[in-house]
């Protein structure tokens, strides 16, 4: 029975971190198809932000007030946003995890989120970011996982009995949000993903690419997946 529960585990986070893989259609050459069109988004207020020299910022919006963090040549919002729009949710449908982990977006909804001045981070810009902190990206993958992941609130592995936390070396401390589905929600406290603005439909028609962590796992990916039925946090970047 532990052996079966193990192996179910398994299955279900390589589904969570690779499920635009299994869908896969043409070759793996990196083909990005566009960038999201944002001239739509003029429906969210975009009073400039409130932002001051000790890495916080306010967003107008809802008052809610955001670390910030300099990673390189770039500006990172420190925390998820929580800006309650319409496609959007907790997980769970808890208030709470809304206050602990952002809200969870759709793709349509995520690349209108970010308050002026910033945006929805583009494939190029997790690229970037892995730079900043001495990892190339590699077909996808790097060891930045550690790096970006918080020091706590991860879970343990389910195998191993191996610290899920990372090392937030440079202050991005992504909290495991986990993610939700057109039927429910999975990954709290094992998972995180984070919408780009990067479209892909050469490996999945109406793909978005997205960057995804996990406890067990010192990588950090940039997987491609489909844009409809999935909800994933955001982490907004400055202009």
């Amino acid at each position: 029975m532990i052996i079966a529960a193990k192996s179910l585990v398994i299955a279900v986070l390589f589904l969570l971190l690779n499920f635009g893989n299994l869908f896969k259609r043409c070759s793996t050459d990196d083909k990005i198809i566009s960038e999201a069109d944002t001239s739509a988004c003029k429906v969210l207020d975009k009073t400039p932000v409130q932002e001051d020299d000790n890495g916080f910022l306010k967003d107008p919006r809802n008052g809610i007030v955001y670390r910030t963090v300099k990673i390189g040549s770039q500006t990172w919002m420190a925390e998820n946003m929580n800006l309650e729009t319409e496609d959007s949710w907790c997980y769970e449908d808890n208030e709470s995890n809304c206050q602990k982990y952002g809200r969870l977006y759709s793709w349509e909804a995520a690349v209108c989120v970010c308050p002026a001045g910033w945006h929805l981070p583009s494939k190029e810009d997790f690229e970037t970011l892995y730079k900043a902190m001495g990892e190339e990206d590699i077909n996808g993958f790097n060891a930045a996982g550690e790096k970006l992941k918080s020091t706590s609130g991860w879970s343990e592995c389910d195998y191993g009995g191996k610290s899920g936390n990372g090392t937030d070396a440079f202050g991005f401390s992504a909290l495991p949000g986990g993610g939700g589905f057109s039927n429910g929600y999975i990954g709290e406290g094992k998972s995180a993903a984070f919408w780009s603005s990067t479209e892909d439909n050469y490996h999945i028609k109406d793909g978005a690419y997205s960057l995804r962590l996990a406890n067990c796992l010192a990588w950090a990916r940039l997987n491609y997946g489909y844009k409809m039925g999935f909800e994933s946090s955001v982490r907004c970047i400055k202009d």
